[in-house]
């Protein structure tokens, strides 16, 4: 069989300058997995092999730019977490409207150009390459506008920040992998956040936030990896009826693998789904166990909805941070106006997926239980 996605185009470019081999085991799996079990279409393979080629560009950067650069003690982070479709994208873009808080965009995270000055013509042109990348996606995927939208200037999440050390669900997302899920479900995640922070690093340089705001869904199950990486870190955990949550992600993996593969089993993502999930919040329940709970924030998603400015000050002052008037104006002007976090309806079934309610609400009882959800 000739693999379509190879070894050695992804790397092609990074100069052999990725510092430590942890992308070796992840990367052969990886790519094992989408050539073996993927199904990836001929563009499916060209595009998966320019995203991971993209990435790993990034972080031989990253590593050039730290040798050369000493950088400072980072400024501490505040994670939100929780299952994907849960709130965390809304109260991410509301708490990033406090001037105290700094998110990676999406453009600086596709293209890193640490010597670029805001509003610069370099800036500029490497926004308008992320923004021409991202047609092609919205064109291969127009669903995708519906249920997560993505702008250049849009603050992006933490799974491709992970992907500098080739650990990220976003993968998952792309295409079936399960080989690789199986990888990630047992993985240690501390190179990927060692990462992760050398990114941070290298925009510090050029802006050096109060506190760094950060959201990715698969934090629930990484707060040791975490904590080891950051110390200082708070995670704010948004809780939401799985039953909700899990049928949303299987549609979301389902609109964006139809883009990439030859063919997209449903019923092959209702279950790695809802396992995967079970793993993530089996662990977290484990962990939060043994971390401090004045680090964890937690808010029930029909909370945070019906009075968002509620949570907010809650979050404050659980731990102690200033929430200037600056801060809360921004906040109140972003609730004022539409939200460009959507532009339609989603609409799913889990029965779509082989799953129901009764099954989720049975994989997922200990998490149910744990949170007075039902």
């Amino acid at each position: 069989m000739n693999s379509l996605v190879r070894e050695k185009l992804i790397l092609l470019g990074t100069r052999e300058n990725l510092g430590e081999g942890d992308y070796f085991e992840p990367l052969n799996i990886l790519t094992k997995s989408l050539n073996e079990e993927a199904n990836l279409t001929v563009f499916g393979s060209l595009a998966v092999t320019y995203l991971l080629n993209s990435q790993l560009k990034t972080r031989s950067r990253v590593n050039e730019y730290l040798k050369k650069n000493e950088p400072q003690t980072i400024s501490p982070p505040l994670f939100i977490m929780g299952l994907p479709r849960s709130g965390t994208t809304f109260l991410f873009h509301l708490l990033g409207n406090d001037p105290n808080h700094r998110s990676p965009c999406f453009w600086e995270i596709l293209h890193l150009s640490p010597f670029s000055y805001k509003d610069s013509m370099r800036e500029k042109n490497v926004i308008r390459r992320t923004n021409l990348e991202l047609s092609l996606v919205n064109r291969l995927v127009p669903e995708l506008r519906l249920v997560h939208p993505i702008l250049s200037d849009f603050p992006e999440e933490c799974t491709l920040l992970t992907a500098l050390g080739l650990q990220s669900y976003s993968y998952i997302y792309v295409a079936n992998t399960p080989s690789y899920q199986e990888y990630l479900m047992n993985a240690d995640f501390t190179s990927g956040f060692l990462w992760h922070s050398r990114f941070l690093k290298v925009l510090e340089s050029k802006e050096k936030p109060v506190r760094w705001l950060l959201k990715d869904p698969n934090h629930i199950e990484h707060l040791p990896e975490i904590l080891k990486i950051y110390p200082e870190a708070n995670f704010v955990h948004i809780h939401r009826d799985p039953i909700e949550s899990i049928g949303s992600i299987c549609s979301i993996t389902s609109k964006v693998r139809s883009g990439f593969s030859n063919k997209v089993n449903n019923l092959q993502i209702g279950n790695s789904t809802l396992n995967y999930w079970d793993n993530a919040l089996n662990k977290h329940l484990n962990d939060r166990n043994n971390i401090s709970q004045e680090k964890i924030f937690n808010i029930q998603y029909s909370d945070l909805i019906t009075d968002p400015l509620k949570q907010v000050k809650s979050i404050y002052s659980h731990f102690d941070y200033d929430f200037s008037e600056e801060g809360k104006s921004a906040m109140e002007s972003f609730l004022s106006k539409p939200s460009q976090l959507k532009e339609g309806k989603h609409r799913y079934e889990l029965e779509n997926f082989g799953l129901s309610s009764q099954l989720v609400k049975k994989q997922l009882y200990r998490y149910f239980k744990e949170f007075l959800l039902g």
